[in-house]
């Protein structure tokens, strides 16, 4: 049987594509939720990138819930939320977590994600640069660590992920160990299983 709980510590966001198709090898009644200052739905023709890490998840699953929470609006190209639209992708971008209050957007991830087995990513650009300065493609206006801590531990609890992945630490960008420490937190308090 599958384990209750899996905890991934990836490189970039690849490991979340992985780690979801060996999930989807077992069922399709699936939920991926991801935390992402970008929504990862690029349309490359020139090989592999993380930016398309959402778009092959969505090809390997036609059915999953997928959603992206923390998705700044002007860091990313206006295609992106199209192809996100067309993929049947929930986006809320930072400005939308701002104004329908984070406690909304967890009740409907909560009520969109029901009994499906769920795989939860964070990419630590989610987080504001200020408090994540380690990763690849930092952008400003994102979580607080405080915020992303209180999110993952309260989603973890409500949701039951039955895998969990933090994303893109980049320690030759971080200072003074920040991100890594970050992510080592939220790895922490993701674990529902006491």
């Amino acid at each position: 049987g599958l384990v209750r709980e899996l905890i991934v510590i990836g490189g970039d966001s690849t490991t979340s594509y992985a780690t979801f198709r060996g999930l989807r090898k077992i069922t399709d009644n699936l939920a991926y939720i991801l935390f992402d200052a970008h929504p990862d739905v690029r349309i490359v023709d020139e090989g592999l990138t993380s930016g398309q890490v959402v778009r092959w998840i969505r090809g390997i699953s036609s059915s999953a819930y997928i959603a992206i929470i923390g998705v700044r609006a002007y860091s990313n190209a206006p295609y992106l939320f199209n192809e996100s639209e067309k993929l049947g992708i929930k986006v809320y971008t930072m400005d939308q977590v701002d104004s329908m209050g984070i406690e909304a957007v967890m009740n409907d991830i909560e009520n969109n994600v029901k009994n499906r087995i769920t795989h939860v990513s964070v990419n630590l650009d989610v987080v504001d640069p200020a408090f994540a300065p380690g990763v690849n493609s930092p952008s400003p206006g994102g979580f607080t660590s405080r915020e992303i801590t209180r999110i993952i531990t309260e989603l973890s609890r409500r949701i039951r992920p039955r895998i969990f992945d933090v994303v893109e630490v980049t320690p030759p960008f971080d200072s003074n160990d920040l991100t890594s420490m970050l992510a080592s937190v939220i790895i922490m308090n993701a674990i529902w299983i006491k």
